[in-house]
């Protein structure tokens, strides 16, 4: 599967734009093409009910798997999400990850997909292997353990 296409996205987020609400539009895209799949958190800064409790669980473990719904609901909620690292998975296969940094920047990283670019309001298209990191390959290495107890 090394021959996957890989896509990376910047999203341009504007001042008056609420990034949770640019997120939440890709991560419902996904949820409805992906509907039995989990999202993989391995990072997680977030304030409001659910994303303080999962900001929580993650002080105390590596990862927690959510459901879309789940996420669609952290994304909804009152609150801000400052930083995040979620990976949906298939197979062991990572299909999307998004990384939000700061509370304003969003990046978006498709490994085996290109999500259809008329989700996004503005984007700028970024070099793939700028997340071709020893991070990145240990996030794999984390899906594959937790695809396996799913599994």
């Amino acid at each position: 599967m090394s021959n996957l296409q890989k896509s990376a996205f910047t999203l341009v987020i504007q001042p008056e734009e609420k990034i949770e609400n640019s997120v939440y539009i890709i991560v419902d895209h996904l949820a409805k093409t992906y509907t039995e799949l989990q999202w993989l958190i391995t990072e997680i800064d977030a304030t409001g009910l659910l994303g303080n409790n999962l900001t929580s669980i993650l002080n105390n473990q590596e990862n927690i798997t959510i459901s879309a719904s789940d996420f669609l609901q952290l994304l909804q909620e009152e609150g801000q999400i400052i930083d995040l690292e979620a990976t949906l998975f298939q197979d062991s296969q990572e299909i999307i990850t998004i990384f939000i940094r700061d509370g304003y920047s969003v990046d978006i990283l498709g490994v085996t997909e290109l999500l259809p670019v008329n989700l996004f309001h503005d984007y700028i298209e970024v070099d793939a292997n700028l997340f071709d990191t020893q991070e990145t390959e240990t996030s794999q290495s984390k899906i594959n353990v937790v695809y396996q107890k799913i599994a």
